[in-house]
C-alpha cells in the first residue's frame, strides 16, 4: 500500500521444478491496509514458469 517493494526470490533455483517455499519478511513500516501486490518477473530465456497460488498472511 505505500508503494514500497521487497524482493523474495532472485534469480536462484535454475530450471528446477516446483519451487515451494514460504517467505518471512519484516514488514514493520509498511500500511498493512489497502491493495498488495505481487510483482513476479521471469527473465530466464528458454524457460517459463507459472504462479498457481500465492497468500500474504499478517501476525
Amino acid at each position: 500500500p505505500t508503494g514500497g517493494q521487497v524482493v523474495l526470490h532472485d534469480n536462484t533455483g535454475g530450471s528446477a521444478n516446483d519451487i515451494k517455499t514460504t517467505f518471512q519478511v519484516d514488514f514493520s513500516g509498511f500500511e498493512s491496509q489497502g491493495s498488495w501486490e505481487l510483482k513476479a518477473v521471469d527473465s530466464a530465456r528458454r524457460d517459463t514458469g507459472t504462479i498457481n497460488s500465492w497468500s500474504l498472511t499478517f501476525q
